[in-house]
């Protein structure tokens, strides 16, 4: 007697995730797996609003819930897929403080008419906004260094650049290219599910 194999086009629990925040599902159409996973997003949001640090909130991960480090990691990486990059808005609230700070201090040093005091504090705020650069994001691009890339080119590729180099003007490839193009060879493959190689997925099928 043979048996069929039947298989289901499960969504991810990340995808489910991201359709409930965009108002698509609602709570109680979570699984409670799912609604787990929920709660521990929120966990990992609430520690990023205090500033926390990747390796601090994989450690509250794993006190609380009982998890991997891999797992922690997956689930930091969702919360960031959800809420965008946290740790670019931390650092946009870390200069917003010092922007206010040097405000405060500017403010301070003029009612004592301290005139070295209101210089420190608008080149303080001048540092923090970034506001004399174009970006104070952007690297120095006059301190990096231009990459090395060693190409092996066959004799295909070789007669393809010597023909670039001896044309000058527009350049029709079409004919050379006629010259040595080969038949191809279609090979097909299995198709892949968004859930293949998907660990999460996995554990699903099997309960």
């Amino acid at each position: 007697m043979s048996k069929k194999l039947i298989t289901r086009n499960k969504p991810k629990d990340s995808q489910v995730l991201m359709e409930f925040y965009q108002g698509e599902i609602q709570l109680d159409e979570l699984t409670a797996h799912q609604r787990n996973k929920l709660d521990r997003i929120r966990t990992i949001h609430g520690a990023w609003m205090a500033f926390k640090q990747p390796y601090e909130i994989l450690t509250i991960l794993k006190d609380m819930y009982g998890l991997s480090d891999a797992q922690g990691y997956r689930d930091i990486k969702l919360c960031e897929m959800i809420y965008g990059n946290l740790q670019s808005a931390n650092k946009d609230m870390d200069r917003q403080r010092a922007k206010n700070m040097a405000l405060e201090t500017y403010n301070l040093a003029h009612a004592h008419q301290d005139t070295k005091g209101m210089a420190l504090a608008n080149k303080n705020f001048n540092d923090a906004s970034g506001i004399l650069k174009d970006d104070p994001d952007m690297p120095d691009f006059s301190k990096l260094q231009p990459s090395v890339y060693a190409i092996i080119a066959d004799e295909f590729t070789q007669a393809l650049l010597a023909k670039f180099t001896e044309t000058q003007g527009p350049l029709n490839l079409s004919q050379f290219m006629n010259q040595h193009a080969e038949d191809a060879e279609i090979i097909t493959e299995t198709t892949r599910t968004d859930q293949s190689g998907d660990p999460e997925a996995s554990q699903e099928r099997e309960r």
